[in-house]
């Protein structure tokens, strides 16, 4: 696991996890339940802070599943919106039924 600050909301499970060059370093698994750790501690309400798997762990998933992938590793810092703009294009969704 990879805890991360970049805002995230319901639904963004399953998405890329980017880097300043926009090569994805994880996949988004899950966010703290910031109302039960509030509840639990009588404390502050913790934000961003969320979870996702190391790409690692992802690339494992898609070899085993015979799912082909290409890497094209970025060393150039980008800005964000071209980061936002770069995921759009290898972005998408894998579904994997359940027999």
């Amino acid at each position: 696991m990879v805890q991360h600050s970049a805002p995230t909301q319901p639904g963004n499970s399953g998405g890329p996890l980017l880097d300043r060059n926009g090569n994805v370093v994880g996949v988004i698994v899950s966010k703290l339940n910031v109302l039960a750790v509030a509840r639990q501690t009588q404390g502050d309400i913790a934000q961003n802070v969320n979870f996702a798997i190391r790409s690692a762990v992802a690339q494992s998933f898609l070899q085993i599943h015979g799912i082909d992938r290409r890497e094209v590793p970025s060393s150039k810092e980008l800005p964000v919106p071209a980061v936002a703009e770069a995921a759009r294009d290898f972005t998408l969704q894998v579904v994997c039924p359940r027999e």
